[in-house]
């Protein structure tokens, strides 16, 4: 990934963790939802 693309994946997460603390008011919405979203590749 190249460092603009980089910076623009950091910038959407944190616009989606946003959104999901809102919506849940869970502070720990978001290691819930990378570990759905975000699984490794094998």
């Amino acid at each position: 990934m190249t460092a603009p693309a980089a910076a623009l994946d950091a910038w959407l997460w944190q616009r989606a963790d946003d959104a999901v603390v809102a919506w849940t008011g869970d502070p720990a919405a978001r290691a819930r939802l990378e570990r759905v979203v975000r699984q490794p590749i094998t």
